[in-house]
C-alpha cells in the first residue's frame, strides 16, 4: 500500500494570478503526521505500507506520478487540501491512466466534502480520522473481509454518507511509523539546524471561528492524557529530533494539562526544541516561563485581524488587552512569536486590513505572517454562503476543473487588491530598518546567519519585488 502526499505550490493562495512562480507564501513544511499515523494502524495490521510525500520526494507532478508507478501498489491513498484539489484531480487521472489500482482520496478537503470523492476520480474517500476507515477499506480490498454499510469515515461514491463519530479512544492509537518517511531529514525548521519533526498531543479544536474548517475536518477537542503524550516525547527525543512542532490547534486550552505537561518534559530532561500554537487569552507570565524551560522557543498566535469588531465577526472573540498581555509574557520568558493574519475578512474593509498590518508592528512580534482570506468548504461562513444562495457546493468541482477561481472571503475587494495588500503588509514588516537592525544584533552563529538570509530572500522575492 501507498500513501501519497501530492506536490503543491502555495501561490495559489496568495497570489494575485491563479499561478505564480514566487513561493507567495511564508511556510514551512513538516511531515505528513496524519499519513504517519495512517501508516501505524496499517502497519500493525499486516499490512505492507510505505509513503511518498510529493513535496520532498518528488518536486514535480510529473516525477511523482512515475514514483508512484514505479512502486507498483495495491491501493494508493492521497491526502486532499481544498487548494490542491486542481493538482490531485490530474496525479488521479495520470495515475489510473497507467495502473489498475484502487485510488483512496482523504484529507481536510474530503472530511469537509465527501461528494469530491467521486469528481476527483477516486474510488474510495475516507472523511475524519483515517486510520481505521483506511484499514477497514484495505481489508476489504486486499483480504476480501465485507465492508458494512456506514463503515465510519468510508465514503463510497454513489452511496449515501452519513459521516461517522470522531475517533474518541486516541490512546488506541500505535505511534506514527515517522520511519516509512523516505528522506526525514529534509523537514527542517530554519531556527534550529536538526532533524524536525511533528506531534500531536490533541486532535481538534474547542472553538469555533467561522473562516476555519478545523471542527469539520478534524472533530471535536480531544486530548491525550499527559502520560501517553510524554511517552511519544521520549520516543521522538531518542530518535535524534532536535525541534518538534506540536500540532495542536490550541495547545494550551486545559492550562493544568499544558503545565503538568511541561513540568513533566523538564522533570525526563526531553532534550528537543519545540513550538506550538494558540489563542492569546490562553497565556499568562507563569505558563510562558514554564514552557520555555520546558524547551518551548516559538509560539504562534491567529491575530486575524487589527479591528476587534473583525474579529468579533469572526467568532475570535478576544480582545486588544489579551494580545497585548500576551506578547508581553511570551518576550519576558524567552519565547520568539508568529502573528498571523488575515488579508480580507468577509466585510473588511481596505482600511481595516491596513489597520491590522499596522496593529501587527505595534504588537512587535518576531515574525509576521499574512494570508488572503479564502473560503473553505466545512466553515461557518461557507455554509452560511450556501444558505444566502451566494455559492453552492458545485464550486469545488469548478475550482478543482480549472473553471473557477479559488474563492476568497472577502466581499468588498478582489484577489488582485487582497494580494497587494499582502505584499504591503510583508514589506512594510520586515523591510522596516529597525526590525533588521534588531534581527542582525541577535545574531550569535553561522546559523543564524542563514536563517536571516533565507527570511530575507523569501520576503523581498515573494512580496516587494512585484
Amino acid at each position: 500500500m501507498l500513501l501519497v502526499v501530492p506536490p503543491f505550490d502555495f501561490s495559489v493562495i496568495n497570489s494575485a494570478t491563479e499561478r505564480s512562480s514566487k513561493q507567495a507564501g511564508y511556510y514551512l513544511y513538516y511531515p505528513p503526521a496524519g499519513l504517519c499515523s495512517i501508516a501505524a494502524v496499517l502497519e500493525g495490521a499486516g499490512f505492507g505500507v510505505e509513503i511518498i510525500d510529493g513535496q520532498v520526494d518528488a518536486g514535480t507532478e510529473g516525477r511523482f506520478i512515475d514514483m508512484i508507478v514505479a512502486a507498483r501498489p495495491s491501493i494508493i491513498g492521497i491526502g486532499v487540501t481544498t487548494p490542491a484539489l486542481p493538482v490531485v484531480r490530474r496525479v488521479i487521472g495520470a495515475i489510473k491512466s497507467r495502473l489498475d489500482v484502487p485510488i483512496v482520496a482523504g484529507g481536510p478537503h474530503v472530511s469537509c466534502d465527501p461528494e469530491i470523492v467521486a469528481p476527483l476520480g477516486a474510488d474510495y474517500g475516507v472523511a475524519g480520522d483515517g486510520e481505521y476507515a483506511m484499514r477497514a477499506i484495505a481489508e476489504s480490498l486486499l483480504r476480501g473481509l465485507p465492508l458494512a454499510a456506514g463503515e465510519p469515515g468510508v465514503v463510497v461514491p454513489g452511496a449515501d454518507f452519513t459521516g461517522g463519530p470522531a475517533l474518541v479512544d486516541l490512546h488506541s492509537l500505535p505511534f506514527p511509523a515517522r520511519h516509512k518517511l523516505k528522506n526525514p531529514d529534509a523537514y527542517f525548521n530554519p531556527f534550529v539546524g536538526s532533524r524536525t519533526t511533528t506531534l500531536l498531543t490533541a486532535r481538534g479544536c474547542p472553538f469555533h471561528c467561522s473562516f476555519c474548517s478545523r471542527n469539520a475536518s478534524m472533530g471535536a477537542y480531544r486530548p491525550l492524557e499527559p502520560g501517553r503524550a510524554l511517552e511519544e516525547m521520549e520516543l521522538v527525543d531518542s530518535e535524534g529530533y532536535g525541534f518538534v512542532s506540536i500540532l495542536d490547534e490550541t495547545f494550551t486550552f486545559e492550562r493544568d494539562r499544558v503545565m503538568e505537561l511541561a513540568r513533566e518534559m523538564t522533570k525526563r530532561d526531553i532534550k528537543f526544541l519545540w513550538s506550538c500554537q494558540t489563542r492569546a487569552d490562553l497565556v499568562d507570565e507563569e505558563l510562558m516561563r514554564t514552557l520555555r524551560a520546558a524547551g518551548c522557543i516559538n509560539i504562534s498566535f491567529g491575530v486575524e485581524a487589527g479591528d476587534p469588531d473583525v474579529r468579533d465577526s469572526l467568532d475570535k472573540r478576544i480582545n486588544d488587552d489579551a494580545y497585548d498581555r500576551a506578547f508581553r509574557a511570551c518576550r519576558a520568558a524567552g519565547v520568539s512569536i508568529n502573528a498571523f493574519v488575515i488579508i480580507g475578512s468577509p466585510d473588511e474593509t481596505r482600511a481595516q486590513v491596513e489597520r491590522s498590518i499596522e496593529r501587527v508592528i505595534e504588537l512587535e512580534p518576531d515574525y509576521a505572517v499574512y494570508n488572503v482570506g479564502t473560503l473553505f468548504p466545512g466553515t461557518k461562513e461557507y455554509d452560511a454562503r450556501v444558505e444566502r444562495g451566494e455559492c453552492e457546493r458545485g464550486i469545488w468541482n469548478a475550482y478543482m476543473r480549472g473553471g473557477e477561481p479559488l474563492r476568497v472571503l472577502s466581499r468588498t475587494m478582489g484577489r488582485a487588491e487582497l494580494a497587494a495588500l499582502l505584499r504591503h503588509g510583508y514589506t512594510r514588516f520586515y523591510m522596516r530598518p529597525a526590525y533588521m537592525l534588531r534581527r542582525l544584533l541577535r545574531i550569535r552563529s553561522l546559523l543564524d546567519i542563514s536563517v536571516l538570509f533565507r527570511q530575507a530572500r523569501t520576503v523581498i522575492s515573494d512580496y516587494v519585488v512585484s
